[in-house]
C-alpha cells in the first residue's frame, strides 16, 4: 500500500513538472497559463484524496509543496502583462 502511495505521489510530482514546463516556461501565453492553472486544480483534487502514512509523508508533502509553488508561479505569470527578463509573453 505504501509503495503505491509513493508511486502515486511521484507521478503527481512528475505531472506538475510537466505542467510547469509546458505552461509556465520561457515563452508564455495567457491561454497556456490558464490551462496550467486548470490542470493544477485537477491535481489538487486528486492529491487531497491521498492520505499520507509515516512511510509516505515526504513524497506526499513534496508533491503538495510543488503544487503550491507551481500554482503561485502560474498565478503570478497570469497577472504579468509584459515581457520581462527572460520570460516572453506570446
Amino acid at each position: 500500500k505504501d509503495k503505491n502511495l509513493i508511486k502515486k505521489a511521484n507521478a503527481i510530482q512528475k505531472e506538475i513538472k510537466k505542467i510547469m514546463w509546458e505552461h509556465a516556461g520561457i515563452v508564455r501565453s495567457h491561454k497556456k497559463i490558464q490551462e496550467g492553472l486548470m490542470r493544477m486544480k485537477q491535481i489538487k483534487k486528486s492529491l487531497a484524496k491521498i492520505k499520507p502514512t509515516t512511510e509516505t509523508t515526504r513524497e506526499v508533502q513534496e508533491a503538495i509543496n510543488m503544487l503550491e509553488v507551481g500554482t503561485s508561479i502560474l498565478k503570478s505569470a497570469k497577472k504579468r502583462k509584459k515581457t520581462l527578463g527572460c520570460h516572453f509573453i506570446a
